[in-house]
């Protein structure tokens, strides 16, 4: 059987924030034996405005975005011999969404 990456959204991703602020995603990515995936791409798209930001994970898997504007996003993750994983969040004013 192939390895999944897998990402589980741990924190509640609500639509309608009021606020200008922007705020990050961060998270670990790991394949489907739990192990971490260092250098796994990530590619986190604006829908609203089509700027992408990308990022990698570290050797622990880890991963921060820096300051990203609020709004719905579509984030895409690929790591090397393993099938990508696509999702989608909103990211609200001064918030941190965990995204393992």
């Amino acid at each position: 059987m192939g390895k999944y990456l897998f990402l589980v959204l741990c924190a509640p991703a609500l639509a309608g924030a009021q606020s200008s602020g922007g705020g990050t995603v961060q998270g670990t990515v790991k394949d489907s034996t739990g192990a971490v995936l260092p250098a796994a791409k990530l590619a986190i798209l604006h829908v609203d405005t089509g700027r992408a930001t990308n990022t990698l994970t570290n050797n622990d898997g880890y991963y921060s975005t820096p300051p990203l504007a609020i709004g719905k996003y579509k984030i895409r993750v690929e790591a090397a011999g393993m099938k990508s994983w696509e999702g989608q969040i909103i990211l609200e004013a001064g918030r941190t969404e965990e995204l393992n």
